[in-house]
């Protein structure tokens, strides 16, 4: 399977920072901290996330593009990795996490927090879109699966 290098965060110059605003206030609980210049979201509440290598978060976001979802995803450069922000998680078949675990696909433990970085900042690969709502869980988790090559 070829894998498409992915794009630099710092190559989207169309970054909608309304959009972004608007995608906060309605799924981030957190707060905002003035030294970070981000949200500090817990997670597994309204907002998860996955994280795996950027070229494999490559093929992952174009998988979800074909079935038109386009997730906000940050990038997070010293460790080559995208992630993706999604609904709540659910419950994963042992074989998925499995499937998961061999193409370095992780999660943090529900009640960890992620920092969010604010509009504008370059982490983001892709971010909120006008309008958008966060991607189900399994939504992603399916996709990657597929990417890996395993079905459902």
């Amino acid at each position: 399977m070829a894998i498409a290098a992915p794009p630099r965060p710092d190559q989207d110059q169309s970054i909608d920072t309304d959009a972004v605003s608007q995608f906060f206030d309605n799924h981030m609980p957190g707060a905002w901290g003035e030294e970070t210049d981000g949200w500090r979201v817990p997670l597994g509440q309204r907002l998860d996330a996955l994280s795996m290598p950027a070229g494999f978060g490559a093929e992952v976001n174009h998988r979800l593009g074909l079935v038109m979802l386009r997730p906000p995803i940050l990038s997070t450069p010293a460790a080559g990795t995208w992630t993706f922000l999604t609904g709540p998680r659910m419950r994963l078949r042992d074989s998925t996490v499995a499937d998961l675990a061999l193409f370095g696909v992780t999660w943090a433990p529900a009640g960890s927090t992620i920092l969010v970085p604010g509009p504008g900042a370059a982490p983001w690969v892709q971010a909120p879109a006008p309008g958008g709502e966060l991607p189900g869980w399994g939504a992603v988790v399916g996709a990657a699966r597929r990417a890996c090559g395993g079905g459902w």
